[in-house]
């Protein structure tokens, strides 16, 4: 039998995974190195998810990434979000998104997919 506190939680997390299964099922971790409390990152593919936990600490902040060229960045419904990348990383400018849940995802488009990095063996299946 199980608690009806532990079951309503066990829900929740499934209709999440139902709605944002896409940014999790299937991805590695990386590429960008995550911020405890603020963000972190899987990728799939050309697609970064952005998985931001503090929306304040996050909008203004330039995030340390380089070598690919982000063509686009939206939340991750489809609303498109303004954004500059220089040599250093990517700022995101966040203001018209409204924090969402646990987390708030963007999904950052690349030029190319992503890389594997030797010895990187963690990947969401799902399963």
């Amino acid at each position: 039998h199980i608690r009806p506190d532990v079951a309503r939680r066990m829900r929740e997390i499934g209709a999440w995974l139902s709605e944002y299964g896409e940014a999790v099922y299937g991805t590695r971790g990386g590429p960008i190195e995550p911020v405890d409390n603020v963000y972190g990152t899987v990728s799939k593919g050309d697609k970064i998810y952005l998985h931001v936990l503090d929306k304040d600490a996050c909008a203004k902040t330039r995030i340390p990434f380089a070598g690919y060229r982000v063509e686009q960045v939206t939340e991750f419904h489809g609303q498109p979000c303004p954004f500059t990348q220089d040599g250093e990383g990517i700022t995101i400018d966040m203001d018209g998104v409204p924090a969402a849940g646990p987390d708030t995802i963007f999904v950052l488009k690349l030029d190319r997919p992503v890389e594997k990095e030797q010895n990187q063996e963690v990947y969401f299946s799902g399963r």
